[in-house]
């Protein structure tokens, strides 16, 4: 796995916007139980919500 594919680094969201052009991460929701789920979000330009 690529450093850059690792959260809280935007790679992962990059790769899926690739396969799926249409999707528009300010519409976006990450549902996550970590801070870097959050972090991850908030780099993507997602909302995040954290569960607990």
């Amino acid at each position: 796995m690529k450093a850059y594919n690792r959260k809280p680094n935007i790679g992962m969201a990059l790769q899926v916007q690739e396969e799926f052009p249409d999707i528009d991460f300010n519409r976006a929701l990450m549902i996550g139980d970590s801070e870097s789920d959050m972090q991850f979000a908030e780099n993507s330009g997602m909302k995040g919500i954290k569960l607990e």
